[in-house]
C-alpha cells in the first residue's frame, strides 16, 4: 500500500511516462507494461499491473484508473477521459503532468518556507521548559538564602516554576486532551469551516495558502476547460479538489450563480 506522503510523486512519475511513451506512439497495453516491468514489485508496479489487466479485458484507460481512487482523483480521471473522447490522449497527459509537477513544487516551497518557524517554535518551547524547570529552581534558592521580598512578577515566575515542576503530568495531561478535543472538532463540519477560517486569516500563512489554492484553482480549470470538459462539470470537481471548506462553499455559491445563467467575472 502506497503512504500518502509518496503517493503524489509517483502519480506524477507514472503521468510523465505514459505522456512519453504514448506520444512515441507506444500503444496504451504496451507502456503499462513497459511500467510494470520498470517498477516491478513496487507498490506502484503492482497498482500498474491491476490497470494493464483492465484494458486487456477491453476497460477504457480512465475506468481502470478509476477502480483505484485513493490514487487517481476525480480531477485526474476528467481529465484522462475527456482525452480519450477527444483522441489527444498523449497531449492530454503532458498537460497533466505539468500541472501535477508545478503542484509538487508548490508544495515543496510551501514545506521548506515551513522549517524556519517550526524550528524557532521548537526552540522557544525547549528553551521555555528549561528556563522554568532547571534554571528558576537555581535562582530560586538564592533568592531564599538572601531572604529579600521578591518583585511580584519574579514570585510569578517561580510559582509558574513550581507548577510545572510539581504539576507535569498534569499539562501533559491538559496539552493531549486539548489536542483531542481540537482534532475531533476539526472533523466537524462546524469545525472544520472555523479552522479553514482561520488557516486563510494567518499572517504571513494566510496569504500563502490563499495564493497557492487560486493559481491551483486557475492551472486545473484550465486544464480541464482546454481539454474539452463541460464549464460545469469543471466547476463541481474544481469544488471537490480544494481542501478549503470557505473556498469550497464559494465556489459552490458561484456555480449555483452560472447555473442560473451569470457570468463567471461575476462570480468570482
Amino acid at each position: 500500500a502506497f503512504k500518502v506522503r509518496h503517493a503524489k510523486k509517483e502519480i506524477l512519475a507514472f503521468t510523465q511516462q505514459m505522456a512519453g511513451l504514448l506520444s512515441a506512439g507506444t500503444p496504451i497495453d504496451r507502456a503499462l507494461a513497459i511500467l510494470q516491468d520498470l517498477l516491478g514489485v513496487e507498490a506502484m508496479g503492482l497498482v500498474v499491473s491491476r490497470i494493464r489487466s483492465d484494458v486487456q479485458e477491453g476497460a477504457p484507460f480512465s475506468d481502470a484508473l478509476a477502480r483505484h481512487p485513493k490514487l487517481f482523483n476525480p480531477y485526474y480521471l476528467n481529465i484522462v477521459k475527456a482525452g480519450e473522447a477527444s483522441g489527444v490522449l498523449p497531449l492530454i497527459l503532458k498537460r497533466l503532468a505539468g500541472v501535477l509537477e508545478e503542484e509538487e513544487e508548490i508544495r515543496g516551497r510551501i514545506k521548506a518556507s515551513m522549517v524556519y518557524p517550526l524550528f524557532l517554535l521548537t526552540f522557544t518551547l525547549g528553551a521555555v521548559i528549561t528556563l522554568m524547570l532547571w534554571v528558576v529552581p537555581k535562582f530560586q534558592d538564592i533568592f531564599a538564602q538572601a531572604g529579600s521580598d521578591l518583585p511580584s512578577i519574579t514570585r510569578l515566575v517561580v510559582g509558574v516554576s513550581n507548577f510545572m515542576a510539581g504539576y507535569w503530568w498534569l499539562l501533559v495531561l491538559a496539552i493531549l486532551g486539548s489536542l483531542t478535543l481540537l482534532r475531533a472538532y476539526r472533523n466537524t463540519a462546524t469545525g472544520r469551516m472555523h479552522f479553514d477560517q482561520l488557516a486563510l486569516k494567518l499572517p504571513v500563512f494566510g496569504k500563502l495558502k490563499t495564493k497557492t489554492t487560486t493559481a491551483r484553482m486557475a492551472r486545473t480549470l484550465g486544464t480541464m476547460l482546454q481539454s474539452g470538459v463541460p464549464l460545469i462539470k469543471a466547476l463541481e470537481i474544481l469544488q471537490h479538489t480544494i481542501n478549503n471548506k470557505v473556498l469550497e462553499t464559494a465556489l459552490e455559491k458561484a456555480i449555483a450563480g452560472i447555473r442560473e445563467g451569470g457570468s463567471i467575472s461575476a462570480h468570482f
